[in-house]
């Protein structure tokens, strides 16, 4: 894939550097267009070395045949401007172009991606709230600043989202759409961690990648998703994240939400027993070789019994053998939308291991076969939006 790189002048110009890299190690070609205002913060010479098909900053040059920003437009197959400014912002939406980056984005009629860089208080401003609806409107992609250090040093919203995450965007690109705009989502993801003593738990292997990776198939069809978990996930920052370890953490912050989603993902691996715990820790030598477990509380039964008509409810069935008696069995127990059925073996399961299953609805079933968790998850997004 060609990726053009447009850097506006920002302090966080110098981590243009860092996604270049992502980039180009993942076999992408890069080329940059830097403002003189880029140039004010990172080196022509630095970005040099890290892009492949180099550095373009003056409109007019004489060496060349062709106008420069025609040439980048039709090389490119994506458009970042990273960090974009709130001058760059502001002259993109009222078609002002008075430089080749400027100039390239009104020939470019492929994907734009923004990502803003500025204070806090700017990038709460009405015109440049404005603005961004504007560009919105037209299509271009925004991924929104996160809270952070500021160059005020303010710890503010702002603070351009980590590379990573616009990495992972940018590849992502193709899921876009506004399939499920207005709709609020909540995910549970990760996996509860239940105290024996002030020491022990009990736990299980679950990472929350595939509670990530729902988050994210949700989001990029833009819904508004709200994801508790155990586990400190990388998620942009337009997704609230709601910290929880025990089951009871998880069941108090469900019940507050209950009343505002539209659709609810019970990807968690959360605890079916419980231990009662010891408010000090058990001696080896006093040990008797008995734990004493009690059911947990059962989240994904109280959704069920408490939801909305119009609320859709996602359940999911971590199988280390999928017979279809089970499963069955499973339906009739909580009878959920839909259900995701996964195997857990050496090969599939938790982590960054694949996809083995399907998802039910009703009499209709989608087959997941050595799936990527982002795969499935972006299957599930469209089978529901299928009914």
């Amino acid at each position: 894939m060609n990726i053009l790189m447009g850097i506006t002048g920002s302090i966080a110009a110098y981590k243009s550097l860092d996604l270049i890299r992502l980039f180009e190690k993942a076999g992408h070609k890069t080329a940059v267009i830097l403002t003189k205002g880029g140039s004010k913060f990172v080196p022509v010479l630095s970005l040099k070395t890290f892009t492949s098909r180099g550095v373009y900053i003056d409109q007019f040059d004489e060496n060349t045949d062709q106008p420069i920003h025609i040439n980048l437009a039709r090389w490119a197959d994506i458009f970042i401007i990273s960090p974009a400014s709130l001058d760059i912002i502001g002259k993109m939406a009222n078609g002002i172009a008075d430089n080749l980056l400027l100039s390239t984005f009104f020939a470019f009629d492929k994907k734009v991606v923004i990502v803003p860089a500025m204070n806090d208080k700017m990038y709460a401003h009405p015109m440049f709230k404005k603005n961004l609806v504007r560009l919105k409107k037209l299509g271009i992609i925004e991924i929104p600043p996160r809270s952070g250090a500021l160059a005020s040093y303010d710890v503010a919203k702002g603070h351009t989202e980590e590379s990573s995450v616009i990495f992972e965007e940018v590849l992502n690109l193709d899921k876009y759409s506004n399939k499920f705009k207005g709709k609020n989502i909540l995910i549970t993801a990760g996996g509860s961690s239940e105290d024996i003593d002030p020491v022990r738990v009990i736990s299980n292997r679950s990472t929350g990648e595939m509670g990530r990776q729902v988050a994210l198939a949700f989001y990029r069809q833009g819904a508004e998703v709200s994801v508790i978990s155990s586990k400190n996930i990388s998620l942009p920052t337009s997704i609230k994240i709601i910290s929880a370890t025990s089951l009871d953490d998880y069941f108090k912050a469900v019940k507050k939400m209950m009343n505002r989603f539209d659709i609810y993902v019970s990807s968690a691996a959360l605890s079916d027993f419980v231990p009662k715990k010891n408010n000090e820790k058990i001696k080896k030598e006093k040990f008797n070789g008995t734990l004493k477990l009690e059911n947990g509380i059962d989240i994904l039964s109280y959704v069920l019994k408490n939801k909305k008509k119009n609320q859709i409810i996602v359940g999911f069935a971590a199988e280390t053998n999928l017979k279809d008696k089970d499963i069955e069995k499973k339906l009739k127990r909580k009878p959920v939308d839909y259900l995701f059925v996964n195997e857990i073996s050496e090969k599939y399961g938790f982590g960054d291991k694949l996809v083995n299953g399907y998802i039910i609805h009703k009499n209709k079933k989608v087959i997941l076969s050595d799936e990527t968790k982002g795969n499935a998850a972006f299957q599930l997004t469209r089978f529901i939006v299928e009914g």
